[in-house]
């Protein structure tokens, strides 16, 4: 397959099966988080489906490890018809390079660089013209219309709030052309019109066939995706 990812005929994006966590105990025994128990998740293209748990209960792990970021201690992962265990190191990371785009809680931004040299990280990326959707990704002036940061481009992130960094994160994760966007809390810090904008902006990237998996605790959020998957305990 030549480092592909197929995900023609109704394969999945990715497919989580009976995947696990262990952590360990004050004591140094191994002891069980809350994901140890099987967890299966299948995102189709097009798909936006949703995590929702309280704090601690493996959310940010499970899109890590759907990501390709962190390997899980039970269970395994596929994209496509790819499944990761049986990648090398570089071969997962050049597969995860040209088909995963990830924004954390933390909405990471390189601090030397301004807004715009930020969001332009993800160009070397993108295919096609850029004024309209390709392979996934949307325009650089399309997202930055849309997410409100056109002020913003010129500074630098130690300048930002946190709704201003998330959003200019969202803005570099969108730019990219990817398979499978995963966003960790991705209107964490916004107001309702602009978690709005965040998630119209989704909508565009899953028409193209692109599978999202989110993890939020917003309401707008839960009743817009497609698919809310519970994790751990009420």
């Amino acid at each position: 397959m030549n480092g592909s990812l197929d995900t023609s005929q109704a394969s999945a994006i990715v497919r989580l099966d009976a995947v696990g966590v262990s952590y360990e105990s004050r004591n140094g025994a191994a002891a069980q988080a809350a994901l140890v128990e099987s967890f299966s998740l299948t995102v189709q293209p097009g798909e936006v489906v949703c995590l929702r748990g309280r704090s601690g209960s493996g959310k940010s792990s499970l899109l890590r490890i759907a990501s390709g970021l962190q390997r899980p201690d039970f269970g395994y992962v596929e994209w496509g018809e790819r499944r990761l265990d049986a990648l090398s190191k570089s071969g997962l990371d050049d597969l995860r390079r040209r088909h995963v785009s990830y924004v954390d809680q933390d909405a990471s931004l390189l601090g030397e660089l301004s807004v715009a040299e930020n969001i332009g990280l993800a160009a070397p990326r993108t295919k096609g013209p850029r004024s309209d959707i390709a392979g996934g990704a949307l325009s650089f002036e399309r997202i930055v219309d849309d997410l409100r940061i056109a002020p913003l481009l010129a500074a630098k992130p130690a300048t930002l709030s946190g709704g201003e960094r998330q959003r200019a994160a969202l803005a570099r994760s969108l730019l990219a052309p990817a398979s499978l966007y995963v966003f960790d809390e991705p209107t964490a810090s916004l107001d309702a019109t602009l978690a709005q904008n965040v998630t119209d902006v989704f909508d565009l990237i899953g028409a193209t066939g692109a599978g999202v998996l989110l993890a939020s605790h917003d309401a707008h959020v839960l009743e817009w995706a497609d698919r809310v998957v519970p994790i751990g305990d009420p």
